[in-house]
C-alpha cells in the first residue's frame, strides 16, 4: 500500500489537532513558540587599503593638483584655498550630517560616495569654511570628471578615506 502525498500531510495536520487538543487539556494554553530576535545588521569593516593603493592615491593627488588648494599635512604645507585633508574622514564624516549638506543638492551618503561626488560634480556642495573665509562655488574645476580615470579617481578616494581615521 502507497499514501498518497495529500494523505501524509492530511495525517500530520490531524496529529498536529488532536497534539493542540491534548496539551489544552493538560493546563497549556498552547504550544510554545520560538521567536527569532529582530535581525540587526553588522556593519561591514572597510578593508585596509595595501600600501601601493595608498601611493598611488597620494600619487594622484598630487599630480591632478589638488596640492595647490588643499593641505595635506607633510604633502601640501602651503595652501590657501580650499579645506584642509589631512583629516579627511573626519571632515567627510561630519559634513554628511550637516544641515548645510543635507540641503544642498548633493546625495551622498557614504564617505566614499561624498569624495566622488565632491571630486566629480564639485559644485553639489560647496563647503563654508576654507583658509581664507567661505568657500566660493565654481573654485574648483569641474572638468575633472573628463581628465581622471576611474583608477586614479578610486585610489585617490583610498588615500583620503585614509587621512583621519
Amino acid at each position: 500500500m502507497t499514501l498518497h502525498p495529500l494523505n501524509i500531510c492530511r495525517a500530520w495536520a490531524a496529529a498536529a489537532v488532536f497534539l493542540s487538543l491534548v496539551l489544552s487539556g493538560c493546563g497549556a494554553t498552547s504550544i510554545p513558540t520560538i521567536t527569532p530576535l529582530p535581525a540587526t545588521p553588522t556593519p561591514t569593516p572597510e578593508p585596509t587599503p595595501r600600501p601601493e593603493v595608498l601611493k598611488a592615491g597620494k600619487d594622484a593627488f598630487v599630480r591632478i593638483g589638488c596640492v595647490a588648494c588643499h593641505e595635506i599635512k607633510g604633502v601640501s604645507d602651503n595652501v590657501l584655498t580650499a579645506p584642509p585633508l589631512t583629516e579627511a574622514y573626519k571632515l567627510v564624516t561630519s559634513i554628511l550630517k550637516s544641515p548645510e549638506y543635507k540641503k544642498s543638492a548633493g546625495k551622498a551618503r557614504t564617505p566614499r560616495d561624498f569624495l566622488i561626488e565632491s571630486i566629480m560634480e564639485p559644485d553639489a556642495f560647496t563647503y563654508p569654511d576654507c583658509p581664507q573665509g567661505p568657500c566660493i562655488k565654481g573654485t574648483m574645476p569641474s572638468n575633472y570628471k573628463d581628465i581622471i580615470r576611474p583608477e586614479e579617481l578610486n585610489t585617490m578616494v583610498e588615500y583620503l578615506l585614509s587621512l583621519g581615521r
